[in-house]
């Protein structure tokens, strides 16, 4: 055959590839059974191992989906701290304005005393559940894939 009329075969690159014992058995019966020579079957799986498989594909989807709520939980974690450091100050200024008045009451009326002391229990109450400490702690988050369980187990 001329050059001019060589088969698409002829004129493809070749090379050549040294296999492990047995692999050239497996690729062999591989195309037996998908009815294919063995070049094309090589080939073929060479080509299917450059695509994206959508397996793949519906991972890494999954992790960006789940990197993009996480930075949500993230933002909605630092609104609702930013919230309660808000609360809290409006609790201490609240109590500061109760007590305020209850001495003023305590002052002008002999019978105030008992709503000066209700007064004081919820002060104490309130600043009990505003401490800083326990609205908005600075803890750091924790690493992906742990949670409060997962670090008890450890």
């Amino acid at each position: 055959m001329t050059d001019d009329k060589k088969y698409p075969s002829q004129a493809a690159e070749r090379f050549q590839v040294r296999m492990p014992d047995g692999l050239r058995d497996r690729l062999r019966d591989a195309a037996e059974i998908n009815g294919r020579a063995m070049n094309t079957e090589i080939v073929k799986r060479l080509e299917e191992s450059f695509e994206e498989h959508p397996a793949v594909q519906k991972l890494e989807d999954e992790g960006w989906k789940s990197l993009e709520r996480l930075l949500s939980l993230d933002d909605s974690f630092s609104e609702v701290k930013e919230q309660n450091r808000t609360l809290a100050q409006l609790v201490k200024n609240s109590t500061a304005m109760l007590e305020m008045l209850a001495r003023h009451l305590v002052k002008n009326d002999a019978g105030a005393n008992d709503l000066l002391a209700e007064i004081k229990q919820f002060a104490d109450r309130a600043d009990s559940i505003a401490a800083p400490e326990l609205v908005a702690p600075d803890v750091p988050p924790l690493p992906p894939g742990h949670n409060e369980r997962t670090e008890k187990k450890l």
